[in-house]
């Protein structure tokens, strides 16, 4: 079954689009337009659907966060960055770990 939020099911169409000069409430930052092609749409609509990650690849400034912002902006939800390098694990971006030493009474 499809995400929903307030009982509304989630669909992305790339059509919803900041109005000029307007910034993101959390961060300040101005939101610009993205325009996305039908192909990119229905990806993003499958991986809703399906309920699994979209994993978006390509060269630096190719539009990866403005899609994901698009998103985040069209369906009403936050974003959250995650900056992965090349020794990033999945399990990073779950929750922080913090290793600490057991303790041992003697």
């Amino acid at each position: 079954m499809a995400r929903t939020v307030n009982g509304k099911r989630l669909k992305y169409t790339g059509k919803v689009q900041p109005k000029p000069g307007e910034q993101d409430p959390q961060t300040g930052q101005i939101l610009y337009p993205y325009l996305p092609s039908e192909k990119l749409v229905e990806a993003v609509n499958l991986a809703i659907a399906l309920e699994r990650p979209l994993l978006l690849k390509g060269e630096p400034g190719c539009g990866k966060t403005k899609l994901a912002q698009a998103v985040a902006y069209e369906l009403g939800l936050p974003y959250e960055a995650w900056y992965t390098k090349s020794t990033s694990r999945a399990r990073d971006g779950l929750y922080p770990t913090f290793r600490t030493p057991r303790c041992h009474n003697r």
